[in-house]
């Protein structure tokens, strides 16, 4: 879109204006009877207006021509006489509006080259007059305001797909978050020891476990030898005493393991 709008500002102001306003004489095939109609309420107010006007200057002639007679009675039929003119225009011009417009594309198409010729001519000759200038400044204006909307809605979209980018990425991160699942101790002669490191000869014993023994494991995982120097899976636990170490996975079953699937968390598989 920004690259439209792009294109869409080299192109000369004189051509953008002609080519703007070619979608409103199409668009006026459609709905510019039904403006005309709404618009008919200009000449009805306009009527409703002089009406008052009219009794408001009809008042004082009337208790003139009672007082004075035959000297005011011509001020008064000329007044009149007016009157009925005024009112007779503002009910043909409404009349036409509410009932008997039609469209006619000669019409319409007089009214579009004025419209440009009234926005585009200030800028081919140097009009300096402010006046003049109106045209030219109200379409800048439209044309500034309509194109910073696009802008803006496109800035909006594309912060809406990040933002669905980025809740699929922490969807699919959920999945190697660190993880908390309760594994119970089984399968020991004697005891299994909790140690602050994964190695069987090195380290600290934290904590002893037995048969039934419930620990948390939080997801770390790590290779490393065990007995007979095999390679062993050994996890970090936390054992019922708060005791958090390392502990050989052999001798260790989730407590909760139908229809559940567990994921490792991928920085302590590097």
């Amino acid at each position: 879109m920004v690259l439209i709008i792009n294109l869409w500002l080299i192109i000369p102001f004189q051509i953008r204006v002609i080519i703007a306003l070619l979608p409103i004489v199409g668009l006026w095939k459609f709905i510019g009877k039904r403006t005309i109609w709404l618009l008919a309420i200009i000449p009805f107010l306009l009527r409703r207006v002089f009406f008052v006007l009219y009794r408001i200057i009809e008042f004082p002639l009337a208790i003139l021509r009672e007082n004075f007679g035959r000297a005011v009675h011509n001020i008064d039929n000329c007044v009149a006489l007016i009157g009925e003119k005024i009112d007779f225009f503002f009910e043909k011009w409404y009349q036409y509006w509410r009932f008997n417009y039609k469209f006619r594309w000669g019409r319409i198409l007089i009214i579009y080259f004025l419209c440009v010729i009234c926005i585009i001519t200030p800028s081919i000759i140097s009009i300096e007059n402010d006046v003049l200038k109106k045209g030219e400044e109200w379409y800048l204006l439209t044309e500034s305001a309509i194109l910073e909307k696009l802008v803006a809605q496109t800035k909006a979209d594309n912060v809406q797909e990040a933002v669905i980018v980025k809740e699929e990425d922490v969807a699919t991160d959920d999945k190697n978050e660190v993880v908390r699942i309760e594994l119970v101790v089984a399968g020991l002669n004697s005891s299994l020891l909790v140690r602050d490191v994964p190695d069987m000869e090195a380290g600290i014993a934290l904590d002893r476990l037995y048969n039934e023994d419930v620990v948390v494991w939080n997801g770390e995982m790590v290779f490393a030898e065990a007995e007979n120097e095999k390679i062993e899976a050994w996890v970090k636990v936390k054992t019922q005493n708060n005791a958090e170490g390392w502990s050989r996975l052999r001798y260790l079953y989730p407590v909760d393991y139908e229809d559940v699937t567990y994921y490792i968390n991928e920085h302590y598989c590097n």
